[in-house]
């Protein structure tokens, strides 16, 4: 579990602990990824499946999950499942996790999106069509949390773009804003829409806050959005099969 955070409340790190520990899958562990943030922290985990790192410089959200991911890429195995739960959010029942395990176990799927729940509203978008997964970019963006991956879709990335400059703005920076759509795009596009798979069940819970992309400047989001829609499109023979 990657859970990147900047800035966010003691309390609402603390709920996502908590959620985590009464999962009743266990074979997990959680990598705590502080970008920066201005806040002190006094997390007691008392649980040797938790982990916090400190980012050395300010990432942004999509910047903290890849380099972090990349700086333990060799702890995983190409079968591990990375599964992306924010800091400030948490896991809404004890069998989250067991839910998206038998996902993986029953489809051969690289990739999962939904569902969520927040305070103000119901759940996520839904899911694609078969169509739209063959267009990502040409669609809305609905691929929301709980957002998961397996580590060999990941690394086929990082194998097609080194650089990783589907996740960055002109100036080689990462996007500050909306970087999780330009991740889930490409790695929705180079798992292929048969390896991609919606889940239906509400397992997470959204926190609305002031600090929020949207909350913060929807304008700039939008416009971090169409500049991922313009990025490099992994085709289907770049596919994992």
């Amino acid at each position: 579990i990657i859970a990147p955070f900047y800035n966010c409340k003691q309390e609402w790190l603390e709920d996502h602990v908590n959620s985590l520990k009464k999962q009743d899958f266990t074979n997990f562990y959680c990598i705590y990824c502080d970008d920066v943030s201005t806040t002190d922290y006094n997390l007691d985990f008392n649980d040797e499946r938790f982990i916090f790192s400190k980012n050395e410089k300010r990432l942004y959200p999509v910047g903290n999950i890849v380099e972090n991911l990349i700086k333990n890429i060799n702890t995983f195995s190409d079968d591990d499942v990375i599964d992306i739960v924010d800091g400030d959010d948490y896991l809404l029942s004890s069998f989250s996790l067991s839910t998206i395990n038998k996902l993986y176990e029953k489809n051969d799927c690289l990739l999962t999106y939904g569902s969520y729940r927040s305070s103000s509203f119901g759940t996520n978008p839904g899911a694609y069509t078969s169509e739209q997964l063959k267009n990502i970019r040409e669609s809305d963006f609905l691929a929301t949390h709980l957002k998961t991956f397996k580590v060999s879709l990941f690394k086929n990335l990082l194998d097609l773009d080194p650089d990783l400059d589907t996740l960055k703005n002109e100036n080689k920076e990462y996007f500050s804003m909306a970087g999780d759509v330009a991740l889930m795009y490409s790695l929705i596009e180079i798992a292929g829409p048969d390896r991609v798979v919606f889940n239906p069940s509400i397992v997470y819970f959204y926190r609305l806050h002031e600090n929020n992309e949207n909350a913060i400047n929807m304008n700039a989001q939008l416009e971090c959005e169409k500049m991922i829609k313009s990025k490099t499109i992994f085709n289907e023979n770049k596919h994992i099969r």
